[in-house]
């Protein structure tokens, strides 16, 4: 028999693995619920606001696929046209918003993956989308040429400014009013004006970060840096550092609902990692192949 459902109030944590293809579920105590099959190379995934349905981007089949997140069975898969890099839902979980890094393609889907409209004003090198809290605008980072760039819901272009080099992750806070960008290649944690996408802090990491996270409260940004294999805790306000820790390396993260435990995915060693908000390691459990994202249910 399947195991019993966790506690009320705790998370599931879904992992996409791009090498063998395959989309996971773990309790908030990383014991594995479950797997299926999925597209070919899976690269990010989004979970619905209420907890319902989880939605997968793959690369190199050019799908977005929408699963039951209980008993994890496909609903629906659609053709993106071009290859899927990241995607995001609005907090009402009625669009989905996916950006291909290659075709520079900003496209919205409804819930149920119909195709509503696109943009390909972004350029090559879109490398990851976040929705705003209100569901207002949606923002996107491009790599090749080193921007962050803001559109409304309706994918009409609102402005961009320069990022440090090599953006790869972002995360806009959950009260709506700043975007964290981690730049990889200068190693920098930068603090947009959600509004005038003016810079109002920048903060060192550790070398090649890629994983980024802001606390439900908006009080703190996490941040992985895969290639010095830690993890960083900043404040949100000033982007003070406030502790580190060891991680392995770390591809993809997410906190909890109640923002006391961070979830990473070690892309090296196949391991889904636990901690809490002071940084302290709690455990880890082995994965798939290659886990590529992670992300945790409301």
């Amino acid at each position: 028999p399947p195991p019993p459902p966790p506690p009320t109030g705790s998370d599931y944590i879904y992992v996409a693995n791009s090498l063998d293809n395959t989309l996971q579920k773990f309790n908030s105590n990383l014991n594995f619920l479950g797997s299926v099959q999925t597209g070919q190379n899976p690269v990010s995934l989004a979970v619905s606001p209420d907890g319902n349905y989880v939605y997968v981007a793959n690369a190199a089949s050019v799908t977005l696929q929408k699963f039951n997140s209980s008993s994890l069975n496909l609903i629906n898969s659609v053709d993106t046209q071009s290859s899927p890099t990241s995607i995001s839902i609005s907090s009402q979980g009625n669009y989905i918003y996916v950006v291909s890094y290659i075709s520079g393609n900003l496209q919205k889907f409804d819930s149920d993956l119909n195709f509503v409209s696109g943009s390909s004003s972004v350029g090559f090198g879109a490398y990851f989308v976040a929705v705003s809290p209100d569901g207002n605008y949606v923002y996107v980072i491009n790599s090749d040429n080193n921007t962050l760039q803001k559109f409304n819901a309706n994918l009409n272009f609102l402005g961009s400014a320069q990022t440090d080099q090599n953006p790869r992750s972002m995360a806009v806070s959950p009260d709506g009013n700043y975007v964290y960008v981690a730049n990889s290649t200068s190693n920098t944690l930068q603090k947009f004006n959600s509004s005038s996408l003016s810079v109002t802090n920048s903060a060192a990491t550790g070398t090649g970060p890629i994983a980024l996270a802001v606390s439900p409260d908006s009080n703190y940004v996490y941040v992985g840096s895969y290639y010095s294999d830690v993890l960083q805790k900043f404040s949100s306000s000033s982007l003070t550092l406030l502790g580190s820790t060891i991680s392995g390396f770390p591809r993809s993260m997410a906190i909890s609902s109640q923002g006391n435990y961070i979830y990473l995915a070690d892309s090296v060693s196949d391991h889904l990692q636990k901690f809490n908000s002071n940084l302290n390691f709690l455990g880890s459990v082995n994965t798939g192949n290659k886990p590529n994202s992670v992300a945790v249910s409301p």
